[in-house]
Parts: C-alpha cells; structure tokens; sequence
C-alpha cells in the first residue's frame, strides 16, 4: 500500500537506537476523534516530540500514513530506546490511535545487522502502566 512520509530529518541518525510505534485504523479512530487521520496523527507526534525531546532523549523525525489511513507510524531516534518509550508511554497510552498498535524498539544502528530488536503490543504496555 502506498504510504507517504512526511518531512523530517532521515531515517534516524549514526549512533542512534529507533523508537517506531506502528497504528492501526488510523482514520476509523481519527473519525471518533472528530480529527482528520493525518491531523489526529501528527498531534500525536506532537506530543511525543513534547514528551521526548525536552529531556534530551530522543528526537521524533515524522511519521507515515497509508492514503487510505489505515495504518500508520511514528518515528524517534535517540541513544537510548528504552528512554525515550517511557517518556513516550504516558502519551501513547492516552491516544485513542493506540488501540490494536505495537512499538518497535532497535538498540544499535541502522547499519548494525547484529543489533537487537524488540517489539511489543501497545496494549500490553498500557495495560502494564494502568495495573
């Protein structure tokens, strides 16, 4: 499916480890929102940026959104992952673009074949924060 990436700087940085949320029916939530899809999507990325980047953590570099907005991703690069996902965590979990969505975590560079990966369902995060 086509999707389109809005500007940011790259797609992360030397040095850096990834923080990519993966949303699901984008505009079917953006809809309840009363938001257009990209609208309730970049108010999110808003967001994370406010909760990341003040800190000195991470930098949140943009996002991607199917045409049809069903599905969607939002982007930050910093040097510590697991960081920059708490921080995220308190935001995402509010957003009602969260439900049914994961989050991916890379500990090494882009280049690094051999860096560890993780990925986790956005719904056992939240409820783990809410327990």
């Amino acid at each position: 499916m086509p999707r389109v990436r809005a500007a940011g700087k790259g797609m992360g940085h030397v040095g850096q480890q990834a923080l990519i949320f993966y949303l699901k029916d984008i505009a079917d939530r953006a809809d309840e929102m009363g938001l257009d899809d990209l609208d309730a999507l970049v108010a999110l990325q808003d967001q994370l940026a406010q909760a990341i980047e003040p800190r000195g953590i991470g930098e949140v570099d943009g996002n991607e959104i199917a045409l049809d907005g069903s599905e969607g991703s939002l982007y930050a690069y910093g040097p510590d992952a697991r960081a920059m996902l708490q921080a995220a965590l308190p935001v995402v979990c509010r957003s009602p673009l969260a439900a049914g969505g994961h989050v991916y975590l890379r500990y090494g560079d882009l280049d690094d074949a051999a860096a560890v990966e993780e990925t986790f369902l956005l719904a056992d995060l939240c409820a783990s924060r809410n327990a």
